[in-house]
């Protein structure tokens, strides 16, 4: 295997796994998970769904751009949201805001709602 294959090999693999990340939403100590819940993006760029939803920011906190997704505190929380969409064959960028309350335990999907070109999220 060339020097080349093998850095290819080894980037595709470090990027694959931190698209993967979850990161904690709030300050403090690391709680365990029977106190927290998880909120989950759609991550599009490695598969062929047309549309992908990246979680910015947690109540105002910045979360990291390779985060799949946060967990958080029980309670109410506003998520800042960045969606990626195809409009007419063409790839956007659209920004939205989400309020959502959460309870331990759970875990939450994010999802888009299709309305036109606008990024309009709900979850599950």
């Amino acid at each position: 295997m060339s020097v080349k294959t093998l850095y290819g090999a080894l980037i595709f693999l470090l990027i694959s796994l931190t698209a993967c990340t979850t990161v904690d939403g709030y300050g403090g100590s690391k709680q365990p998970d029977a106190s927290v819940a998880i909120i989950k993006g759609v991550v599009s760029w490695l598969s062929i769904t047309p549309v992908s939803i990246e979680i910015r920011k947690v109540d105002g906190v910045k979360v990291s751009r390779f985060a799949h997704s946060v967990r958080v505190l029980p309670g109410l929380h506003t998520l800042e949201l960045a969606c990626q969409l195809e409009v007419d064959g063409v790839r956007r960028v659209a920004y939205t805001e989400l309020e959502m309350v959460t309870q331990a335990e759970g875990v939450y999907q994010l999802y888009r709602i299709p309305k036109g070109d606008a990024c309009v999220v709900g979850y599950e």
